[in-house]
């Protein structure tokens, strides 16, 4: 059974999106800033990576970004991805292969059971949902470490190779992605 409040969310996220596409003469216009009016450096603008993006090991490219979003790693193990307006919103790409053990969790009920490690941990739902690669399990969970609460979802896919699994993780501070 879902978390109600996990659809709570998910509906009011969409009612707003419809909203926004239908009315969208109802927006309120930008604040002009002010004198005093300073930007967080964590909310400058990011440089990204340009596209297309290659990792050969883990066996991805990516050619394009959904909107709003920016590769800003691609390393050894793990393609990012940034939000450009909520810089502490990632979705990392990350194939679980032997040679990388350890990296995430490599199926929901690992995830479930490490977020249940937690003293606050909390498993909020799961499920399946299809992608562009096939049918893809999901499960998301909060808990705190070094005294900040998080946020984390974990979406697992084969990989479009056909061997092994690609998962995409994101982690950021809770209650970032609510409303």
């Amino acid at each position: 059974m879902q978390n109600p409040r996990f659809l709570t969310r998910l509906f009011i996220i969409c009612a707003l999106a419809a909203v926004l596409v239908v009315f969208p003469s109802c927006r309120r216009a930008p604040e002009e800033p002010t004198a005093t009016t300073t930007t967080p450096a964590s909310e400058d603008k990011l440089t990204g990576l340009e596209l297309p993006q290659q990792n050969p090991e883990i066996g991805i490219s990516l050619n394009a970004a959904p909107a709003g979003l920016v590769v800003t790693y691609n390393g050894e193990h793990w393609i990012e991805l940034t939000d450009q307006n909520r810089h502490s919103l990632r979705y990392t790409f990350i194939e679980s292969v032997p040679q990388s053990p350890g990296i995430a969790p490599t199926g929901i009920q690992d995830f479930e059971a490490l977020i249940s490690e937690y003293p606050d941990g909390e498993v909020l739902g799961h499920g399946s949902v299809k992608t562009s690669l096939g049918m893809a399990d999901w499960s998301n969970g909060t808990y705190s470490e070094d005294g900040e609460a998080l946020d984390e979802v974990m979406m697992y896919c084969v990989h479009p190779s056909g061997s092994g699994i690609l998962i995409l993780r994101s982690i950021c501070p809770a209650g970032l992605t609510t409303i």
